[in-house]
């Protein structure tokens, strides 16, 4: 009996060694998408406390955000070698890092600085396809990265096509409604005693000091926080039979943790939109609601931030908008019966 092995204890083993390769593909996606931000981040959170920090660790930072980069796209070229095509998705990759290493060299502004604008466009293709390779080599799926026809009367929807609809405004509305309540507890955060960051410090310390850098930033984060950080995460955990408190954490942390440079405050009040967001991708799996809420969350944020408005009215407005789309949607829950058509 001392020979053999027990049905059980393989399964726990193989058990294991499922959860041990999800992890370890999460955190090297986190590691090289985050890598520099959380360098920054920390770096910001140490001066916010005063700290003294050297000026070579500036460099570090930038290293580990070239390091990340650089480590995606040989990831995502090994992951395509074996793709039909090969060759015009090496050619794409190839014309992805181009972008990227001009913008950052200065050779697409006449100023010669970099514009923050396309090489940050180029990122998200990067990591977006990343995922995607990743998860479909593994017989998993993003989801639903598509959206409904908008502009379409729900009445002349058929029944799949109107459930579909309902539901991605259900999910649009649930986390527009997180990150709402999410921005108004980092609001009263900052009202405690303590060290806090104005907003153009916070924008300084983000690295996008200005308007339109800043506005590309926003849609960058909620692309890559909403389809990397949760629904790839979230779909690696999940096909690894992880509990849902476990994957939930998981995502809440990642997400909250780059954002260390606005006092420890916001970060835990940015726990509860990361939570709902992890919630409501592996309930519904619908990515695209949650990049359009965040997108649209980071745009009036940053809008109103430069025009001056007290800062609770966009927040406002943005649930009451949402509340009014998932309301039209809902017109349409009930199935149209066929005596209705006669």
């Amino acid at each position: 009996m001392s020979g053999t092995t027990l049905p059980g204890a393989d399964h726990e083993t193989a058990k294991r060694r499922t959860t041990l390769r999800a992890y370890l593909t999460v955190l090297s996606l986190y590691g090289a998408v985050a890598g520099g931000h959380l360098m920054g981040a920390f770096l910001a959170f140490m001066e916010l406390c005063g700290k003294s920090v050297p000026g070579w660790t500036r460099v570090v930072e930038g290293v580990c955000w070239l390091t990340g980069l650089a480590c995606a796209a040989l990831w995502l070229a090994w992951l395509i070698r074996t793709r039909p095509r090969r060759m015009r998705r090496l050619v794409l990759l190839i014309g992805i890092g181009c972008v990227i290493a001009a913008d950052e060299a200065g050779l697409l502004s006449p100023s010669r600085t970099s514009t923050q604008v396309a090489g940050r466009l180029c990122e998200i293709v990067l990591w977006v396809w990343l995922c995607i390779e990743i998860t479909t080599r593994r017989g998993l799926t993003l989801q639903a990265l598509s959206m409904p026809r908008p502009f379409r009367p729900l009445s002349k929807r058929c029944e799949a096509e109107r459930r579909r609809c309902i539901e991605w405004n259900l999910v649009f509305y649930r986390h527009a409604a997180a990150l709402v309540v999410g921005g108004i507890l980092a609001f009263l955060t900052t009202l405690l005693p303590g060290p806090a960051l104005h907003a153009d410090q916070q924008g300084a310390a983000a690295g996008v000091p200005d308007f339109w850098p800043g506005l590309i930033q926003g849609i960058w984060s909620a692309a890559i926080e909403e389809v990397l950080v949760t629904a790839a995460v979230v779909t690696i955990l999940k096909a690894a039979r992880r509990p849902l408190w476990e994957i939930v954490a998981v995502v809440a942390a990642m997400r909250a943790l780059p954002h260390a440079y606005l006092g420890l405050g916001p970060v835990l009040a940015g726990l509860l939109p990361a939570a709902a967001a992890a919630w409501l991708y592996h309930r519904h799996q619908h990515v695209v609601p949650l990049i359009a809420a965040h997108t649209a969350h980071n745009t009036i944020t940053l809008v109103v931030s430069a025009i001056g408005w007290p800062a609770v009215l966009p927040w406002l407005l943005f649930i009451n908008v949402s509340a009014r789309i998932a309301g039209k949607a809902a017109e349409g829950a009930q199935p149209t019966r066929p005596e209705d058509k006669n």
